[in-house]
């Protein structure tokens, strides 16, 4: 196929997440005909030059791909920054490279569409820099950043419902991140001054408190690792006052967080939490039928009030594997879900034994692994 045809067809790939994998081969095919001459690849057409980027991204030539990301122009800026995001997006969750690239062209695209953007995007600049697991790229990446997009006015500005990454205000993302970075690079204090510092100034910019409850459950974490058991407990029983409104994941982090910090820290005394309470599993006797040769998952729910937990389960029949999930959010309830599955076998067999939960629950469980029918 010759270059021409292979420039087409790559200008008329979708470019959406994930982008159709189809550009491998067709990138691959112009990178063996071209090589490392990026002048040749400048002239591309914008679709094709922007997925091409992404292609050296893949193949980890980081500054190859920003020179043709830095060529891209379009009068509408805020459609730019969108694409220089999907960019960043396919390399950070589907291809799983050129993290630092991600970061740039993820800070190039927010500069683009503006403040807001700068605070929200910390939150996809902290999944690159876990990614990458070194604490300095994060000294370096995320945290000036933030810091600097949460004093530059109009960050704050809460956007309206349906916009990507929710509405209200980005401060959500900036603050929270900003947190948890300090106390990544092992600066706990320095977190907790940052932390507090942001939140008066949240208050005096008229941020919505709603907006900023995962921050302060990054702030009572931050407390706890800082050895402050006793803040963070404080913080944790605020979130979860009735007035407080917070959304079933959270109720559930913040339940989490406050009974651990009482198990590590029983100074603190009552943390004013419902003892656990398991109310029912279904089905109550399970039976776990698959044909020989098969794997088939059962899937058991487990149901206890919203301080109820289940961390681990295991089946005393030896291949019998098992996993616990959560199952679907509920504000009064907790739901986790226990999944079995059985190693394809090659023969009949039937086993009798029980499924052991932590918390001290045994359930009788049936395994039949059965001939299929003739």
């Amino acid at each position: 196929v010759d270059r021409a045809t292979l420039i087409e067809a790559l200008d008329n790939v979708r470019f959406s997440l994930p982008v159709d994998p189809i550009y491998l081969p067709i990138c691959a095919a112009l990178w063996d005909k071209i090589g490392t001459n990026i002048e040749a690849y400048l002239e591309f057409p914008y679709s094709a030059r922007m997925i091409m980027a992404i292609y050296l991204g893949v193949l980890e030539r980081e500054e190859d791909a920003k020179k043709l990301l830095s060529s891209l122009s379009n009068p509408d800026k805020m459609a730019l920054g969108a694409d220089l995001y999907r960019v960043a997006n396919e390399l950070l969750g589907y291809q799983n490279k050129s993290y630092r690239l991600a970061i740039w062209a993820h800070k190039r695209g927010a500069m683009m569409r503006g403040p807001a953007d700068q605070a929200w995007v910390c939150f996809l600049i902290m999944q690159e820099c876990r990614k990458l697991g070194d604490p300095e790229v994060v000294r370096e990446e995320l945290i000036p950043w933030a810091e600097e997009a949460l004093a530059r006015p109009g960050s704050e500005v809460a956007v309206p419902p349906g916009t990507p990454g929710g509405g209200g205000s980005r401060w959500r993302y900036a603050v929270r991140e900003l947190i948890w970075a300090y106390d990544y690079v092992g600066e706990p204090q320095k977190a907790l001054e940052r932390g507090e510092y942001w939140f008066q100034q949240a208050k005096e910019r008229n941020v919505s408190p709603q907006d900023l409850l995962g921050a302060r459950l990054q702030l009572a974490e931050a407390y706890a690792n800082a050895g402050k058991a006793k803040d963070a407990a404080q913080i944790l029983q605020a979130l979860l006052a009735p007035d407080a409104s917070p959304s079933s994941w959270l109720v559930r982090r913040a339940q989490t967080q406050l009974i651990e910090l009482a198990t590590l820290h029983p100074e603190i005394g009552d943390v004013g939490l419902p003892a656990p309470q398991l109310e029912r599993i279904s089905p109550d006797r399970p039976i776990l039928r698959v044909r020989v040769g098969d794997k088939a998952p059962l899937t058991i729910q487990v149901v206890g009030n919203t301080t109820f937990r289940v961390n681990k389960a295991h089946c005393t029949v030896p291949f019998v594997q098992t996993a616990v999930y959560w199952g679907p959010s509920r504000q009064d309830k907790s739901v986790q879900v226990i999944v079995l599955s059985v190693e394809p076998t090659e023969k009949a067999l039937k086993e009798e034994g029980t499924l052991i939960i932590e918390t001290e629950v045994e359930v009788p469980i049936v395994i039949e692994v059965v001939n299929p029918p003739q």
